[in-house]
């Protein structure tokens, strides 16, 4: 592995996303992986950019990659990020699943409870919502 040339890839991904140059980022990033270079951050920012861009069902490609190699469970924003494309795909059943999957690793993100809420109203179910915002209060 070169990693020279990923840290380069990196720097200029970052600065193209900066930039909201979102396809340009994602070139940077799949060289990263053709690399050989994975990580749960990688593919998070490049399920970013896919997200950016509206192609969201690759955006959910990349987030649940950036999951399946998040051994430590050290980030919720990927969780975040993830409903967050369900929900523009008007998943909101698979996007209430991921939120209660990251909720069992981050119990204390007041973020994924609301977003969670945020779903519970999207199928109408108030009564869940109303207690999913009250535990993000709570938070």
């Amino acid at each position: 592995m070169n990693n020279k040339l990923i840290e380069q890839y990196k720097i200029e991904a970052f600065k193209h996303y900066k930039k909201k140059d979102y396809l340009t980022a994602i070139d940077y990033y799949e060289k990263i992986i053709g690399l050989g270079f994975e990580s749960s951050n990688l593919y998070n920012n490049l399920g970013i950019c896919h997200f950016k861009i509206q192609s969201n069902y690759q955006a959910l490609i990349y987030f649940s990659k950036a999951i399946q190699i998040n051994a430590e469970k050290n980030n919720d924003d990927i969780y975040c990020n993830i409903v967050m494309a369900y929900t523009d795909l008007k998943r909101f059943k698979e996007g209430i699943i991921i939120c209660k999957e990251g909720l069992t690793h981050f119990p204390n993100s007041n973020i994924l409870y609301n977003l969670l809420g945020n779903l519970y109203m999207y199928i109408l179910r108030s009564d869940l919502a109303e207690e999913s915002f009250l535990k993000a209060i709570e938070l």
